[in-house]
């Protein structure tokens, strides 16, 4: 009687092992007729003309970190297209992710969207199976179709899209896997040029260790061994600034996979709602000029590029130093807490409760 679970744990032993037998996708997407996005997500100007998924007044659960789930409705999970999914399935908790991006309406430039679907804690890629792409707007409305497709050999389904002619605001973005159902939940955020926004940086910064220098840290907050520590105060300075009307951004060193354990933190500290990014890759976490900072450098300087103006942003490590200085963002706009406060001409803050009073003292700003 035993025998069929040895197999199945001996398959499942193999398959971590030695990969995936699956070829390789190149994540093509089979696009709808009557899409959200122009080009490759179809054309904003069918919205009026698709029907919901689902109709339903504005929900309470608005973009707080609920994503919408209780507009959602999908039929029954379709099972695998491939047994090794099964056991993938099978060998955890789904750790499932995506990057929130900023995009500027009517730009003529393209953007991507892209979901990551992993499982168990070592996080092991699902490969070649369905998914779908839904969108809802701030109030929860309802939710519409996108696209679908299929995950690569990487476990991830990266959508290209054209220029955006979505009115501003923020849209929740739904990856389900339709195996089981499963969801990767993130933000995509409509905003026109000259939109005013905060930076913050997370670990060193808000929390009391900076988990980019120890990396074994980054483990035991994914296993629930560690919850970081909130800085005094830090909580009280990001929301006062979203009381001012700036929308907030953190950008992390943090590697993709504590996309879920991230966003949780953030709403369990109270922290204003924001745009999160991390890391795409381990190498873009490691503590240097070239991976971390670099990385940080570059989705700024994306935003830049979309005419999104930084009023401030906020570190601790030299690498924070490098990446603000690089984008331009000048010196007494950077505001670093910790060992490096006031090096190279930056904001020095020796406490968040001190610093609140500076902040509480600016004035509200009036965002286009």
């Amino acid at each position: 009687m035993a025998k069929p679970q040895l197999i199945s744990h001996f398959m499942l032993l193999m398959w971590f092992c030695f990969g995936s037998l699956l070829p390789s996708s190149n994540a093509a997407v089979d696009l709808f007729p009557r899409n959200f996005f122009v080009k490759q997500c179809g054309d904003i100007t069918a919205v009026g003309e698709q029907p919901p998924l689902t109709n339903n007044s504005p929900s309470t659960a608005r973009l707080d970190g609920s994503f919408c789930s209780d507009s959602f409705a999908i039929g029954p999970a379709t099972g695998w297209d491939h047994t090794p999914s099964e056991f993938i399935a099978a060998s955890g908790e789904p750790n499932h992710n995506g990057h929130d991006v900023v995009a500027t309406p009517g730009d003529s430039q393209s953007f991507w969207i892209e979901g990551k679907f992993a499982y168990g804690l070592i996080d092991k890629d699902m490969e070649d199976e369905r998914v779908e792409v839904y969108l809802n707007d701030e109030e929860c409305n309802e939710w519409r179709l996108l696209t679908s497709g299929r995950t690569n050999n990487d476990g991830r389904l990266t959508v290209p899209c054209g220029p955006p002619y979505l009115p501003p605001g923020p849209y929740a973005i739904k990856m389900v896997l339709r195996g089981d159902n499963s969801e990767a939940n993130y933000f995509l955020r409509v905003w026109p040029p000259g939109t005013r926004v905060v930076v913050f940086d997370i670990d060193g910064t808000l929390t009391t260790s900076d988990f980019e220098l120890v990396h074994d840290l980054f483990n035991e907050i994914y296993r629930g061994d560690y919850v970081p520590e909130m800085q005094a105060g830090a909580g009280q300075v990001v929301n006062t600034f979203y009381d001012k009307n700036y929308h907030i951004i953190y950008l992390t060193g943090r590697p993709y996979w504590l996309h879920q354990k991230t966003r949780q933190w953030l709403s369990n500290q109270g922290l204003a709602g924001g745009t999160v990014r991390l890391t795409d890759s381990n190498s873009a976490s490691y503590p240097s000029r070239t991976r971390v900072g670099d990385y940080k450098a570059a989705f700024l300087q994306t935003l830049l590029a979309h005419g999104i103006l930084i009023d401030y942003a906020y570190g601790n490590a030299t690498t924070d130093i490098y990446a603000y200085q690089k984008v331009g963002i000048p010196d007494d706009c950077i505001c670093i807490i910790g060992q490096h406060a006031g090096e190279q001409g930056t904001f020095s803050i020796e406490s968040y409760l001190e610093h609140l009073e500076w902040v509480e003292q600016l004035e509200v700003v009036a965002q286009p």
